[in-house]
């Protein structure tokens, strides 16, 4: 292994937080002293007034000893349409759909989202379209689950269809269980565990529809009948 000349400490910073700018120049120094190298504080921001925040140097002593936190924000961040632009910068078009996401028309932004993520490896694949979902806000992660359900563009594969699939079964358990919590049914250790492994999304449906007028969990039928 080469000697380590640079390192980055990466931050995804969401709001403005005071507190987070007295702990940037612990994780810098810390680095440094492990590495012994040059640090770079990097804060990547959806929201381009939280990027010209971060971006504000930090002064750290009397003698002026200055962090300056390098802000990634919407402003610094290309707009990504392209499949193929998508499928050579994967990282950055995830970066691009984030942070432009609240345009009139994001629905490029998603075709070309997909395309990156089908090129890269799977596994992490998923681990970007989770954080993804995760992170937009709720119009804008509507507008991406029915576009993945109803196109049939050539871009939308299986894998990306099973993505969407488990996300939705994954909503279903999480509201029945919600149903069933405010009604005062118990939800033993087996159910949940049936219910949260289930990804059958009309069986979700079933047991929901159930749920109102259940008086046990066993009501619900199915597997969960005992």
């Amino acid at each position: 292994m080469g000697e380590i000349v640079f390192a980055v400490v990466v931050e995804v910073q969401r709001r403005v937080d005071k507190k987070k700018r007295r702990s940037w120049p612990a994780y810098v120094a810390s680095l440094h002293a492990r590495l012994g190298c040059r640090v770079d504080l990097l804060v990547v921001c959806p929201d381009q007034k939280v990027a010209d925040w971060a971006a504000s140097p930090i002064v750290i002593s009397l003698s002026q000893s200055t962090i300056h936190p390098v802000a990634f924000g919407p402003a610094q961040t290309p707009v990504i349409t392209d499949p193929e632009t998508a499928r050579r910068l994967p990282e950055l078009t995830v970066l691009s759909t984030l942070a432009h996401a609240n345009r009139s028309n994001p629905i490029p932004l998603f075709e070309a989202l997909f395309a990156a993520l089908e090129a890269i490896d799977s596994a992490q694949a998923g681990i970007y379209h989770d954080f993804v979902r995760g992170v937009l806000p709720a119009a804008s992660r509507k507008l991406l689950e029915d576009l993945v359900s109803t196109t049939k563009d050539r871009y939308f594969s299986d894998w990306a269809r099973q993505q969407h699939a488990e996300g939705m079964a994954e909503g279903e358990a999480r509201s029945l269980i919600t149903v069933l919590t405010a009604r005062g049914i118990e939800v033993s250790d087996e159910a949940r565990a049936t219910i949260t492994a289930c990804t059958d999304l009309e069986q979700l449906d079933q047991w929901i529809q159930r749920a109102a007028v259940a008086e046990r969990i066993e009501d619900l039928g199915g597997s969960l009948a005992g």
